[in-house]
């Protein structure tokens, strides 16, 4: 052959350096030369033991020294496998599979892939499913279908508050609504229902006893309509007998103007001078009168003592149990004007409650006052009055509680300032009172 040709299924078998490869050779077997001379470099035996080389020729006693033969499968005591270098795997390792890196495209896949999901997921196939879980509408609702089967579930936490459909229309249960929205009469008493029947208090449908049809009403048959005379006065309960209108014990009417007439209303005559009273009588009041009592003093009234003494004149008994209610203007002189004339009151005895104040001009120009209860006599303080020739004010004002026991007088009284120094409480001088 003058030229190389390749030899498909063959595997390396050894390699041999020198002239000439390993004889005898065995079909098949594939060497290379190390040292590589011209035209020796690679050899395959053929099926008849004759080494064929890419130039050169063939010879079927090669020559030399330095061969190393591998058979298929066989390895020769004084063979070796050639290194990965020389074979061009220089780059491969026996690494074990579960130890062999991925490539960097690999990993960049494998990293943009889900991550852990946390949880476990439920499987598609279960939804709606039996022993699985129930799925949304396109509404995010849950189906109508799958309603119905959860409210009959008697798997619900809240089982106790609902009424379950198998307890309608059974015992202990609850009654449903008819075509007309109403409870069957089945639900509500026994027996045969029809226009005759009435439902008892013990659940069962009957007839009353004792009925029938009315033949008559007031001896008249057919659409009887009450007219007046078929009922006596007797027979109306709650009604008033016109009979009694304006009558004794009877009822009042009202006039033409919506009114109770006056005759009606009292006796006499009425008219635009007369007046019902509380007897019931219309008369004509009498003039009014003042409701007040007064008290004048007739003549002066002069002391010089220096103790408060009586007014004689001025005083009123109160009666038992009445409320008064007092006033009083005193016209004070004085012989001296820095000696003032000091009015009082004395208390009569048996009183509930009473109080008094009294005022008096004074010398100074202004007013000296006292103010007292029924616990002790009340007299004014001294002051004098601005002149001894002209009269000056006095004043009192109080009110009495009579008890039920009352006795003496409610008395006005006079004190000089100075002992011996006449003060005056002048004629017209009054007090009043009246009951309240």
């Amino acid at each position: 052959m003058s030229t190389f040709e390749p030899k498909t299924g063959r595997a390396i078998a050894g390699q041999w350096s020198g002239a000439a490869p390993p004889t005898p050779c065995t079909p098949g077997d594939f060497y290379i030369k190390v040292d590589n001379p011209l035209g020796q470099r690679v050899g395959t035996c053929t099926a008849t033991n004759i080494w064929e080389f890419p130039t050169g020729g063939v010879s079927s006693t090669p020559t030399g020294s330095g061969f190393r033969r591998i058979t298929i499968g066989v390895e020769d005591a004084v063979a070796s496998f050639p290194s990965k270098a020389e074979v061009g795997l220089g780059s491969a390792d026996n690494t074990s599979d579960a130890s062999k890196p991925v490539s960097t495209a690999t990993q960049s896949v494998l990293d943009s892939k889900q991550a852990t999901l946390g949880f476990t997921p439920e499987n598609i196939a279960n939804k709606n499913a039996a022993s699985g879980y129930v799925g949304l509408s396109v509404g995010s609702k849950i189906a109508a279908s799958q309603m119905s089967a959860v409210l009959a579930s008697s798997d619900l936490t809240n089982d106790s508050a609902l009424e379950k459909t198998a307890n309608k229309n059974v015992a202990n249960g609850y009654a449903s609504l008819n075509a007309s929205s109403r409870v069957p009469i089945a639900n509500l008493a026994s027996g045969v229902p029809d226009g005759t029947k009435f439902i008892r208090d013990d659940g069962t449908l009957v007839t009353p006893a004792g009925g029938g049809a009315v033949s008559s009403v007031f001896t008249r048959t057919g659409a009887v309509v009450a007219t007046s005379g078929d009922y006596t006065v007797a027979q109306v309960t709650g009604a008033e007998a016109t009979a009694n209108k304006g009558a004794v014990s009877g009822y009042a009417g009202l006039g033409a103007n919506s009114r109770v007439p006056t005759a009606q209303l009292g006796s006499g005559t009425a008219d635009a001078t007369t007046f019902l009273r509380g007897d019931q009588t219309y008369a004509a009041p009498s003039g009014g009168s003042d409701p007040w009592t007064y008290v004048r003093l007739i003549s002066d009234f002069v002391t010089s003592s220096a103790t408060a003494v009586d007014v004689t004149g001025m005083s009123f008994t109160p009666a038992a149990n009445l409320r008064y209610e007092i006033s009083g203007i005193f016209l004070l002189r004085t012989a001296t004007t820095t000696v003032g004339p000091r009015t009082g009151v004395a208390w009569p005895t048996g009183m509930a409650d009473g109080v008094v104040v009294l005022r008096v001009e004074s010398a100074a120009g202004t007013q000296v006052v006292a103010q007292g209860n029924i616990n002790a006599a009340v007299l004014v303080p001294v002051g004098g009055l601005p002149t001894n020739t002209q009269s000056y004010p006095g004043e009192l004002r109080g009110m009495l509680l009579a008890g039920a026991t009352p006795s003496s007088t409610f008395r006005i009284q006079l004190a000089s300032e100075t002992a011996g120094t006449n003060v005056t409480i002048k004629a017209g001088s009054f007090i009043r009172y009246r009951t309240f």
